[in-house]
């Protein structure tokens, strides 16, 4: 976090924190107007195939990790996990 004179801080709290993230991520939005965007070009055509329903449950997402290669389940932070 960089003071008025440019000096860079640690944030030492979560105020500091909150600040720091919101100025941030503040800096690389835009407010956009509702309901006036750029019409996308169509990438799919009317013969193409359509994708088939499927279903996600906490058993099969618990599944999957298990099946996960145990390098790719460290966790090096809290929240992330290592590539």
């Amino acid at each position: 976090m960089a003071d008025s004179n440019g000096i860079e801080n640690l944030a030492q709290n979560d105020r500091d924190k909150t600040v720091v993230l919101q100025e941030f991520f503040s800096s690389v939005f835009t407010i956009e107007p509702d309901n006036d965007f750029d019409k996308l070009p169509r990438r799919v055509n009317d013969q193409s195939k359509q994708m088939s329903d499927f279903n996600i449950s906490q058993e099969k997402i618990e599944e999957k990790l298990h099946q996960t290669p145990v390098e790719y389940r460290k966790v090096t932070r809290p929240g992330l996990s290592s590539p």
